[in-house]
């Protein structure tokens, strides 16, 4: 078994679990709302959105569609995730918008189109695997090619003061290096907590 697919194996266990364990509740995200908020305030840095297309990849709840529309109301949002349970979640939480959130696999499937901006907040701390980083990287490289301007991920850190065994944290330094094989036009955040950094990765 390959990397990409232990991957998607440990995802969809992960997933599967929390959400028959917390149902349509805010804890199946596995972080709190403050985090959450700080997460999202953080990828408000990669663009100007309004008027513009994103795809969220890992899109859970849809919360980033709700934080985001507060201040972009034109954005052309589009919601990706691997676990259907997730995407019945958005539905029923977004009626109004439920043919933007799909069933999807990026590394299996061609999206019909490319987008402005490319976000992906939590996806590959589950993926517990000392090749997390190599799948990590074919994953933002993936990510990259789907995105006419730029993309966000966020990832939790190696610096984080206290660890769990069910999430891998990774070197930003390492990973530093890594996207810097995908383009030079980078930059890091690693201020808004101490368990979690954004890499931001820009075609211009």
């Amino acid at each position: 078994m390959d990397i990409n697919d232990k991957a998607h194996k440990q995802l969809h266990q992960f997933w599967n679990e929390r959400t028959e364990k917390y149902g349509n509740n805010f804890e199946v995200v596995g972080w709190t709302e403050e985090s959450q908020n700080k997460r999202f305030k953080a990828l408000s840095q990669l663009g100007k959105f309004e008027g513009k297309s994103l795809l969220d990849v890992g899109c859970g709840r849809g919360d980033l569609f709700k934080f985001l529309k507060k201040n972009n109301p034109e954005i052309d949002y589009t919601g990706f995730d691997l676990n259907s349970e997730m995407i019945n979640f958005c539905h029923n939480l977004h009626p109004e918008a439920k043919d933007k959130f799909k069933v999807f696999n990026i590394l299996e499937d061609t999206p019909t189109r490319n987008f402005d901006y490319v976000t992906c907040i939590g996806v590959l701390n589950q993926v517990t695997s000392p090749e997390s980083p190599e799948f990590a990287a074919t994953f933002i490289e993936r990510l990259f090619s789907l995105a006419d301007k730029a993309i966000a991920v966020s990832i939790t850190s190696l610096y984080a003061p206290r660890k769990t065994p069910d999430t891998y944290y990774f070197d930003p330094a390492d990973m530093i290096n890594r996207i810097s094989k995908l383009t030079t036009c980078f930059k890091i955040d690693h201020s808004y907590l101490k368990n979690d950094f954004t890499l931001f990765l820009y075609k211009e």
